[in-house]
């Protein structure tokens, strides 16, 4: 049986010294708040401000910012209870939660359009026609889990890719950490990787992405899993993780741990003012910075282990 979801929807108004400040000072006003979110999601969560893109629901109003977060629906009681409690220290502050509707798939459709990521890269919904031309096109259907392309992280992580994978690329074994709908991975193995590995926490992220796989014609290359990072073996010449920071962090001595020596490690879901903390804990693990890349809010790391390993 698929997984019930509710929706929590905290609404926090910003103080106007704080959101004269700049992003930078409302990220730090909101990190108690983040860090809760993440206890509830450790996959993730949505923050939106005034500039959100189009939804179901209009952007949040000026001088404030929506954070919503996805929780199954038998931890309804306990998710909300935590999120209130964390809500309370700011004024104003006003959770709600209600479940999350069947129909969100057909009302996502409105949104989610396929675009290029490069002349030889695109993503295209399975409900959108097909393109004519030569590249490769990933098809993605959303199911509940993040990645379809369109959020910055995924975008970023895409470009990078799409630079990384070139002539003899298969040879090239990639990891993909935090797979949620697989595009991450199904791009890699369309774009000629070797072994494709992508793991999740989330089970049902795990039947999305490789049934995703299955439908891009890629199901026999992309080993899609349920299986911590600790348990995967090997090393990869490319290993991608598009998780927050703070659990990019966390995982820091096993993501080093599996990309093979001279590989690339590449990482998103960091936002600008956390990127500077995110490429120290690296060093320390033995990675060196070879670029960052910005698109928003949000930065994309790509850091090389040496030769010689950590």
């Amino acid at each position: 049986m698929s997984t019930r979801w509710t929706e929590l929807t905290l609404l926090v108004p910003i103080p106007p010294a704080i959101d004269a400040a700049g992003e930078q000072g409302v990220e730090a006003f909101l990190a108690p708040l983040d860090a809760a979110c993440l206890e509830l999601s450790p996959q993730g969560y949505v923050t939106e401000g005034p500039d959100a893109p189009p939804g179901d629901v209009e952007p949040p109003p000026a001088g404030t910012r929506r954070l919503k977060v996805y929780v199954a629906e038998e931890l309804r009681e306990q998710a909300l209870a935590r999120a209130e409690a964390a809500a309370a220290a700011f004024e104003g502050a006003v959770v709600e939660a209600a479940p999350l509707d069947p129909a969100w798939r057909e009302r996502w459709k409105r949104w989610f359009t396929g675009f290029d990521v490069s002349a030889r890269l695109r993503v295209r919904p399975p409900w959108e026609a097909a393109v004519d031309g030569q590249g490769v096109t990933v098809i993605i259907e959303p199911g509940m889990a993040f990645g379809t392309g369109q959020h910055e992280t995924t975008r970023l992580c895409l470009e990078a890719m799409d630079a990384a994978l070139t002539d003899g690329a298969g040879a090239v074994a990639v990891l993909d950490v935090g797979t949620g709908t697989g595009i991450l991975a199904i791009a890699a193995a369309l774009l000629g990787a070797g072994r494709v590995v992508a793991i999740d926490n989330d089970r049902d992220a795990v039947a999305i992405a490789a049934e995703n796989a299955r439908a891009n014609g890629v199901g026999g290359r992309v080993e899609a899993s349920s299986d911590a990072l600790s348990r995967v073996r090997g090393e990869f010449d490319l290993v991608v993780a598009n998780i927050l920071a703070p659990v990019l962090m966390g995982m820091a001595p096993e993501l080093v741990r599996h990309t093979a020596p001279g590989g690339l490690l590449v990482l998103s879901g960091i936002l600008a003012g956390q990127a500077d903390g995110v490429a120290d804990v690296f060093a320390g693990a033995g990675m060196a910075l070879s670029a960052r890349a910005r698109e928003g809010e949000w930065v994309r790391l790509d850091l090389r282990r040496a030769d010689g390993g950590a």
